[in-house]
């Protein structure tokens, strides 16, 4: 058995199902340039039954057309991680960002912003999300790390006193130019994944990375 879902106002090229996360009886849908203004959004749909209800539309309250809001989606317990990897911060841009939602009751209200204390245009910070617990892990794909250009990095956040903080950003010892760690992102209980697909001369590495909780 399966089911189609699909938006209340599907439209042309929003790219509807770019990202998915589920916990519990909850499903969350991106579409990255889903209006309004083509900054993209998330759905959320609650199980009823064999039925997939859409119960709220998530949009950014700052969105520019292009931000891709909803490229990445992650869940853990009531907070959703969605990544929008082209958020401008500079005239240069695309370093993008990842907003923190609470789904513990209905609206879903903004819990905060997070941008990377050293972004720098075109990082894409926000490519991926993953929680590993109470960690977030962000995956800056194209981030510039000792001068080797899309080498990539993954940021850590920690939830303390209500506040989301950085605790760590994790580059690749053997990394080189264009490798581009942090694409993907994967976590299960302190074992955190992240996909670097052009390493090894585009062979591909994962690397498995034990995350302190």
């Amino acid at each position: 058995f399966h089911s189609n879902v699909t938006a209340d106002d599907p439209v042309s090229k929003a790219y509807f199902g770019q990202s998915v996360a589920l916990s519990g009886d909850m499903m969350a849908v991106g579409a990255r340039n889903a209006d309004p203004n083509g900054a993209g959004a998330v759905y959320l749909f609650r199980q009823s039954g064999d039925e997939w209800i859409q119960v709220a539309k998530i949009v950014p309250f700052d969105g520019k057309k292009n931000d891709q809001f909803g490229f990445s989606i992650a869940i853990f317990g009531d907070t959703m991680a969605v990544g929008a990897r082209r958020v401008n911060l500079t005239k240069e841009g695309w370093e993008g960002a990842t907003y923190l939602f609470s789904l513990d009751s209905e609206p879903f209200d903004l819990i905060t912003k997070l941008n990377a204390s050293d972004a720098n245009p075109g990082d894409e910070f926000g490519q991926s999300v993953s929680f590993a617990g109470n960690i977030l892990a962000v995956g800056a794909w194209r981030d510039d790390v000792n001068g080797n250009e899309n080498q990539g990095s993954v940021y850590l956040f920690k939830k303390v006193d209500d506040q989301w903080n950085k605790v760590d950003k994790i580059t690749a010892s053997d990394g080189s130019a264009g490798d581009e760690f942090g694409y993907s992102l994967a976590a299960f209980g302190n074992r955190l994944v992240t996909g670097a697909h052009f390493a090894d001369s585009k062979a591909g590495t994962a690397y498995v990375i034990p995350v302190r909780l």
